[in-house]
């Protein structure tokens, strides 16, 4: 019986993060959303047990990396944020077309003080196992004024010749004026 709860407080023990543990994955998640890499801080941030004195301070952290951190890009696991400069993928959603051509919708956020003309996209496809399967690229007229946020949509960068799973978008080149 002794052994059962030593054994039971042991447990208990190492499942629960002491304020100094707290305070350490504090400083971790602050060092990386300073650096931008906010998936990263959150990490850390998920660390620190709502009980902490500190969880206050972590709410806080994470409402800032809201209102600061660009939108990450929609792909069917992973997010990711694509950015050229100062024009951000918010959103990407597709549908495929006789099989094998995806129809891309994508929003657009012009965050620069000039005109956003044209831009060049990369679209990288993936399987299950996220091994690259093919990339198209291809341009788009986007006509946006200074700090318009725009969808754009009927993107359709060519046939694809295998199944996949996910895809990423990057913006490999911008036109502004």
């Amino acid at each position: 019986m002794r052994y059962v709860l030593l054994f039971t407080l042991l447990v208990m023990a190492g499942c629960t993060d002491s304020e100094e543990n707290a305070s350490m994955n504090l400083r971790k998640g602050d060092e990386f959303m300073a650096k931008g890499e906010y998936e990263i801080a959150e990490y850390y941030y998920d660390k620190v047990p709502e009980e902490s004195v500190l969880f206050k301070t972590v709410e806080r952290r994470r409402k800032e990396m809201e209102k600061s951190a660009p939108k990450p890009v929609a792909e069917k696991g992973k997010s990711t944020v694509q950015q050229r400069q100062g024009v951000f993928i918010l959103k990407e959603s597709h549908v495929l077309q006789l099989g094998k051509m995806p129809i891309h919708t994508i929003t657009v956020q012009n965050a620069t003080s000039k005109r956003l003309n044209v831009m060049e996209l990369e679209f990288i496809y993936r399987n299950e196992m996220g091994v690259e399967v093919q990339k198209m690229t291809t341009m788009v007229n986007a006509s946006m004024d200074a700090g318009e946020e725009k969808e754009l949509d009927k993107i359709a960068p060519g046939m694809l010749n295998q199944k996949f799973s996910t895809v990423s978008v990057v913006i490999k080149r911008t036109m502004l004026f």
